[in-house]
């Protein structure tokens, strides 16, 4: 079933670029917040002097650290899971559960999609800017609403594929 998943999803051409593209970029952000809470740290306790906006920097790495690892960890359906009752389900009613759960899980997830674009236009209407680096809000959300629709894609396309397999003999 696995290298039907990474058929369905495409790995070798555009998705799988974009997919080593938001490998990256999980990887800057995380060195990103990393290195700025290092020295925000160190300059608030050494030297009296913390970093000017740290925490709102910090606020919009974390939210594209966050959406952007979310389709990564979504190809791999690598979220995190209780097993508790893994044990119990065996052959068909196992795949109709991984079935169910991933379409449960894309429905969840095109939600959350949905009320984040939604977000991002009321910030751009009402003009919400950030607090203290005078930065609108409203273009950030919408690359976290945008890579979340990235994630529902994702999650679309296993939904089909253990779909297949759930129906499978």
């Amino acid at each position: 079933m696995e290298s039907e998943q990474n058929i369905a999803l495409g790995e070798e051409g555009a998705l799988g670029v974009l997919f080593r593209v938001l490998a990256v970029v999980v990887a800057v952000m995380m060195f990103a917040m990393m290195a700025l809470t290092f020295v925000d740290v160190v300059g608030r306790y050494a030297f009296a002097r913390p970093v000017p906006g740290a925490r709102e920097y910090i606020e919009y790495i974390m939210g594209t650290l966050i959406f952007s690892g979310f389709p990564l960890l979504s190809r791999d359906n690598s979220h995190i899971t209780v097993s508790l009752f893994d044990k119990a389900f065996r052959g068909r009613v196992r795949r109709w559960k991984e079935f169910l759960i991933v379409g449960i899980s894309a429905g969840s997830v095109g939600f959350i999609s949905l009320r984040l674009w939604e977000s991002a236009r009321d910030f751009h209407e009402s003009g919400v800017w950030g607090e203290y680096l005078d930065f609108p809000i409203f273009p950030v959300v919408y690359g976290m609403s945008g890579l979340s629709f990235v994630a529902f894609g994702v999650l679309l396309a296993l939904f089909w594929v253990h779909g297949k397999h759930a129906m499978a003999k």
